[in-house]
């Protein structure tokens, strides 16, 4: 159940949930964005912090620069 109040008040229950995290920073036909890679691991950060959302960190997952196959 989610908390009614305070942080995380109406997120779901974090040890219920689950959080996969895609950020592509480089492409063949566009420039370059860095700073996509530090905002994933940056957004990790806030929902595994326990004063806003509590998400266990062994739940929220990163992919960063994913590769994909042609």
């Amino acid at each position: 159940m989610s908390n009614v109040a305070g942080p995380g008040a109406g997120l779901p229950d974090p040890r219920a949930s689950r959080a996969v995290l895609v950020g592509v920073s480089d492409y063949t036909a566009l420039e370059e964005l860095p700073a996509v890679g530090n905002n994933v691991e940056t957004l990790r950060n806030v929902f595994t912090d326990s004063d806003l959302w509590g998400l266990p960190s062994w739940t929220a997952v990163t992919a960063a620069a994913p590769y994909r196959a042609e």
